[in-house]
Protein backbone atom coordinates (compact mmCIF):
# COMPACT_ATOMS: atom_id res chain seq x y z
CA UNK A 1 0.00 0.00 0.00
CA UNK A 2 0.92 3.19 -1.04
CA UNK A 3 0.58 5.97 1.73
CA UNK A 4 -0.07 9.48 0.63
CA UNK A 5 2.47 12.24 1.19
CA UNK A 6 5.22 10.72 -0.79
CA UNK A 7 8.66 12.45 -0.06
CA UNK A 8 11.00 10.83 -1.94
CA UNK A 9 11.80 7.89 -5.04
CA UNK A 10 14.04 5.60 -5.45
CA UNK A 11 15.00 4.24 -9.11
CA UNK A 12 16.79 1.95 -10.99
CA UNK A 13 19.13 2.94 -13.20
CA UNK A 14 19.28 0.40 -16.59
CA UNK A 15 16.05 0.40 -18.25
CA UNK A 16 14.42 2.25 -15.88
CA UNK A 17 15.74 6.01 -16.35
CA UNK A 18 18.67 5.02 -19.05
CA UNK A 19 17.72 2.56 -21.73
CA UNK A 20 20.89 0.91 -21.66
CA UNK A 21 22.89 -1.60 -24.11
CA UNK A 22 24.19 -4.06 -21.00
CA UNK A 23 23.90 -7.82 -22.36
CA UNK A 24 23.00 -9.13 -18.92
CA UNK A 25 22.88 -12.51 -20.06
CA UNK A 26 26.14 -12.54 -21.55
CA UNK A 27 27.78 -10.78 -18.24
CA UNK A 28 26.02 -13.73 -16.40
CA UNK A 29 27.44 -16.15 -18.52
CA UNK A 30 30.88 -14.49 -17.91
CA UNK A 31 30.79 -14.37 -14.89
CA UNK A 32 29.47 -17.89 -14.23
CA UNK A 33 31.93 -19.44 -16.38
CA UNK A 34 34.91 -17.49 -14.32
CA UNK A 35 33.20 -19.07 -11.16
CA UNK A 36 33.62 -22.35 -12.77
CA UNK A 37 37.12 -21.67 -13.60
CA UNK A 38 38.41 -20.73 -9.95
CA UNK A 39 36.33 -23.49 -8.36
CA UNK A 40 33.68 -21.24 -7.09
CA UNK A 41 30.39 -22.07 -9.10
CA UNK A 42 28.08 -24.07 -6.77
CA UNK A 43 27.78 -27.41 -7.87
CA UNK A 44 24.48 -28.17 -10.02
CA UNK A 45 23.26 -24.90 -9.63
CA UNK A 46 20.76 -23.52 -12.70
CA UNK A 47 22.67 -20.32 -13.74
CA UNK A 48 19.56 -19.69 -15.99
CA UNK A 49 17.47 -19.36 -12.99
CA UNK A 50 20.06 -16.31 -11.70
CA UNK A 51 20.48 -12.80 -11.67
CA UNK A 52 24.50 -12.45 -11.69
CA UNK A 53 24.10 -10.84 -8.16
CA UNK A 54 22.54 -14.00 -7.12
CA UNK A 55 24.94 -15.92 -8.42
CA UNK A 56 27.76 -13.95 -6.56
CA UNK A 57 25.55 -14.24 -3.37
CA UNK A 58 25.51 -17.97 -3.83
CA UNK A 59 28.93 -18.74 -4.62
CA UNK A 60 30.24 -16.82 -1.97
CA UNK A 61 27.38 -18.88 0.70
CA UNK A 62 27.89 -21.88 -0.71
CA UNK A 63 31.11 -22.34 -3.02
CA UNK A 64 33.82 -20.39 -1.02
CA UNK A 65 34.00 -17.56 -3.07
CA UNK A 66 36.93 -15.09 -1.85
CA UNK A 67 36.72 -11.84 -1.50
CA UNK A 68 39.53 -12.00 -4.32
CA UNK A 69 37.41 -14.16 -6.62
CA UNK A 70 34.87 -11.58 -6.19
CA UNK A 71 37.04 -8.82 -7.06
CA UNK A 72 37.82 -11.02 -10.33
CA UNK A 73 33.98 -11.20 -11.04
CA UNK A 74 33.46 -7.57 -10.31
CA UNK A 75 36.33 -6.76 -13.21
CA UNK A 76 34.28 -8.94 -15.52
CA UNK A 77 31.28 -6.82 -14.97
CA UNK A 78 32.18 -3.60 -15.21
CA UNK A 79 34.03 -4.23 -18.50
CA UNK A 80 29.95 -5.17 -20.08
CA UNK A 81 28.58 -2.88 -18.35
CA UNK A 82 31.36 0.41 -19.99
CA UNK A 83 30.33 -1.50 -23.15
CA UNK A 84 26.83 -1.38 -22.64
CA UNK A 85 26.53 2.50 -21.33
CA UNK A 86 28.48 3.53 -24.62
CA UNK A 87 25.21 4.48 -26.37
CA UNK A 88 23.08 4.20 -23.21
CA UNK A 89 20.17 7.04 -24.05
CA UNK A 90 16.93 8.28 -21.67
CA UNK A 91 14.15 6.15 -21.30
CA UNK A 92 10.97 7.60 -22.72
CA UNK A 93 9.37 9.88 -20.51
CA UNK A 94 12.26 10.34 -17.88
CA UNK A 95 13.35 14.24 -18.28
CA UNK A 96 9.76 15.10 -17.89
CA UNK A 97 9.22 12.82 -15.01
CA UNK A 98 11.87 13.81 -13.05
CA UNK A 99 11.44 17.45 -13.72
CA UNK A 100 7.98 17.07 -12.46
CA UNK A 101 9.64 15.17 -9.06
CA UNK A 102 11.82 17.59 -9.13
CA UNK A 103 9.49 20.99 -8.93
CA UNK A 104 7.00 18.70 -6.31
CA UNK A 105 10.12 18.80 -4.08
CA UNK A 106 10.58 15.25 -4.03
CA UNK A 107 14.14 13.78 -2.74
CA UNK A 108 15.42 11.20 -5.93
CA UNK A 109 17.87 8.66 -5.41
CA UNK A 110 19.32 5.66 -7.92
CA UNK A 111 19.83 2.46 -6.43
CA UNK A 112 22.41 0.63 -9.10
CA UNK A 113 23.89 -3.06 -9.17
CA UNK A 114 26.25 -1.16 -11.24
CA UNK A 115 29.51 0.31 -10.28
CA UNK A 116 29.08 3.73 -8.87
CA UNK A 117 31.51 5.38 -11.42
CA UNK A 118 29.85 3.63 -14.16
CA UNK A 119 26.51 4.86 -13.01
CA UNK A 120 27.28 8.24 -12.73
CA UNK A 121 29.04 8.68 -15.47
CA UNK A 122 26.22 7.37 -17.56
CA UNK A 123 23.66 9.59 -15.66
CA UNK A 124 25.81 12.97 -16.33
CA UNK A 125 26.81 11.83 -19.65
CA UNK A 126 22.78 11.58 -20.49
CA UNK A 127 21.83 14.93 -18.43
CA UNK A 128 20.01 13.82 -15.51
CA UNK A 129 22.69 13.28 -12.65
CA UNK A 130 21.72 16.73 -11.09
CA UNK A 131 18.12 15.38 -10.89
CA UNK A 132 19.60 12.87 -8.44
CA UNK A 133 20.88 13.96 -4.76
CA UNK A 134 22.70 9.94 -4.30
CA UNK A 135 23.42 7.37 -6.53
CA UNK A 136 24.10 4.06 -4.70
CA UNK A 137 26.22 1.84 -6.61
CA UNK A 138 27.38 -2.00 -5.39
CA UNK A 139 30.03 0.17 -3.93
CA UNK A 140 28.07 1.54 -1.41
CA UNK A 141 25.85 -2.03 -0.52
CA UNK A 142 26.86 -4.44 1.58
CA UNK A 143 25.06 -6.85 -0.80
CA UNK A 144 23.50 -5.74 -4.02
CA UNK A 145 20.10 -6.67 -5.24
CA UNK A 146 17.67 -8.37 -4.42
CA UNK A 147 19.44 -7.54 -0.76
CA UNK A 148 17.42 -4.61 0.14
CA UNK A 149 20.92 -2.47 1.59
CA UNK A 150 21.13 -0.17 -1.42
CA UNK A 151 17.38 1.15 -0.22
CA UNK A 152 18.32 1.08 3.20
CA UNK A 153 21.26 3.27 2.42
CA UNK A 154 19.47 5.52 0.42
CA UNK A 155 16.45 5.71 3.49
CA UNK A 156 19.44 6.66 5.71
CA UNK A 157 20.61 9.08 3.55
CA UNK A 158 17.36 11.17 3.58
CA UNK A 159 16.70 10.97 7.35
CA UNK A 160 14.15 14.04 6.65
CA UNK A 161 12.35 11.69 4.26
CA UNK A 162 9.15 9.55 6.85
CA UNK A 163 9.32 5.67 6.69
CA UNK A 164 5.97 6.03 4.86
CA UNK A 165 7.09 8.64 2.79
CA UNK A 166 8.97 6.61 0.37
CA UNK A 167 8.09 5.30 -2.97
CA UNK A 168 10.32 2.64 -5.46
CA UNK A 169 10.34 1.86 -9.40
CA UNK A 170 12.15 -0.36 -11.57
CA UNK A 171 12.13 -2.95 -13.91
CA UNK A 172 13.37 -6.20 -12.39
CA UNK A 173 12.22 -8.60 -10.02
CA UNK A 174 15.61 -8.03 -7.85
CA UNK A 175 14.33 -4.39 -7.61
CA UNK A 176 11.02 -5.60 -6.40
CA UNK A 177 12.46 -8.01 -3.25
CA UNK A 178 14.76 -5.00 -2.38
CA UNK A 179 12.27 -2.73 -2.24
CA UNK A 180 10.03 -5.42 -0.18
CA UNK A 181 12.65 -6.07 2.51
CA UNK A 182 13.43 -2.28 2.61
CA UNK A 183 9.64 -1.44 3.48
CA UNK A 184 9.20 0.63 0.47
CA UNK A 185 6.09 0.26 -1.97
CA UNK A 186 7.58 -0.68 -5.40
CA UNK A 187 5.55 0.37 -8.61
CA UNK A 188 6.76 -2.10 -11.67
CA UNK A 189 8.03 -0.41 -14.82
CA UNK A 190 7.40 -2.82 -17.90
CA UNK A 191 4.86 -5.06 -20.50
CA UNK A 192 4.74 -7.98 -17.82
CA UNK A 193 5.28 -8.82 -13.84
CA UNK A 194 5.36 -12.16 -14.61
CA UNK A 195 8.47 -12.63 -13.05
CA UNK A 196 7.29 -10.63 -9.66
CA UNK A 197 3.97 -12.95 -9.12
CA UNK A 198 5.65 -15.82 -10.33
CA UNK A 199 8.05 -15.16 -7.25
CA UNK A 200 5.41 -14.20 -5.20
CA UNK A 201 7.01 -10.38 -4.34
CA UNK A 202 4.36 -8.04 -3.83
CA UNK A 203 4.00 -4.23 -5.42
CA UNK A 204 1.95 -1.81 -5.43
CA UNK A 205 1.16 -1.35 -8.93
CA UNK A 206 2.71 -1.40 -12.64
CA UNK A 207 3.22 0.98 -15.37
CA UNK A 208 4.07 0.99 -18.94
CA UNK A 209 5.42 5.04 -19.47
CA UNK A 210 7.13 6.67 -16.92
CA UNK A 211 4.77 9.35 -16.78
CA UNK A 212 2.57 7.39 -14.99
CA UNK A 213 4.24 7.11 -11.84
CA UNK A 214 3.14 10.74 -11.38
CA UNK A 215 -0.27 9.11 -10.03
CA UNK A 216 1.55 6.65 -7.79
CA UNK A 217 3.11 9.85 -6.15
CA UNK A 218 -0.11 11.97 -5.74
CA UNK A 219 -1.91 9.18 -4.87
CA UNK A 220 -4.51 9.06 -7.49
Amino acid sequence: MIARGIKGVIFDMDNTVLRSRIDFAAMKRAVADYLARIGSLPANVAVQEHTTATLLALAAAEAGLTPEGYEGAMRICAEHEKAGMLDADLEEGAIELLEALRTRGLRLAIVTNNAHEAAVEALERTGILPYFGLVVGREQMTSMKPHPSGYLAAKAHYADVPAQGWLSVGDSWIDARAACEANVPFVHYGASSEALDSRGIPYAGRIGHLRELLGYVEGE
